[in-house]
Order: C-alpha cells, then sequence, then structure tokens
C-alpha cells in the first residue's frame, strides 16, 4: 500500500520565485498579497522570473521622527518602513532606530494572518 505524504518538500524558503507586477530593480521591496521581499535582480514586468528575498536583514527607510524599539515589529506603508498594523507585516526590528534615524534594520519575517 502506497501513502502519500501530506507535505513535500520543496525548497528551503528564503528565496521565492514571482511574477514581476511591473518593471523592477534590485534592491526594490515587492509584495505580492501578504509577501514581502526584496528583489534579487532586475525584471521586466509579466516575467516569472523575479526571485525575491523573504528572510533576509535589511535597512529600510523609515517614517519621520518614528522611535522604533529592538524587537519591534515593523510594517510597510508602501513609502517607508512604521509601526502601524494596519500596513504591510514587514518584520522585526533588530536595531533600535531613534527619532532622528532616517533607516530602521529589519528582520524579515513572513507574518501570520491574524484572527478575529
Amino acid at each position: 500500500m502506497s501513502v502519500i505524504a501530506d507535505a513535500i518538500y520543496v525548497q528551503e524558503g528564503r528565496y521565492i520565485e514571482v511574477t514581476a507586477a511591473a518593471d523592477q530593480v534590485r534592491g526594490e521591496i515587492i509584495v505580492v498579497g501578504n509577501l514581502v521581499g526584496i528583489a534579487t535582480k532586475d525584471a521586466v514586468s509579466g516575467s516569472n522570473e523575479q526571485v525575491i528575498d523573504v528572510a533576509g536583514v535589511y535597512d529600510f527607510l523609515k517614517t519621520a521622527a518614528l522611535v522604533i524599539a529592538a524587537g519591534d515589529f515593523v510594517y510597510w506603508s508602501g513609502t517607508a518602513a512604521t509601526k502601524t498594523n494596519t500596513q504591510t507585516p514587514l518584520g522585526v526590528a533588530i536595531l533600535a532606530a531613534a527619532g532622528s534615524d532616517e533607516k530602521v534594520r529589519v528582520k524579515l519575517v513572513l507574518a501570520a494572518p491574524t484572527v478575529a
């Protein structure tokens, strides 16, 4: 009798291939639904060869004057990192950022949906 596995390992998961929704450049923040990653290379719109890093550590521009403590959850507003939890989940700050800092260092973390 053969047994069918519930899950079959495909890849480590740090790098994910996605379809480029627009022309994209290496280092650009890519949001695909609830998946956030950083483009690892340039890609043309419609290409299914865009690879994004969904688990690395990156410096992000942050909302001006915002203080972020190490360990705080960080979200992406579309233009800057913020602590507003209604935005797209980005990750966890690994270093504190003062209000005068322009950037915050974040470990990308895939966020599970919250249950109401």
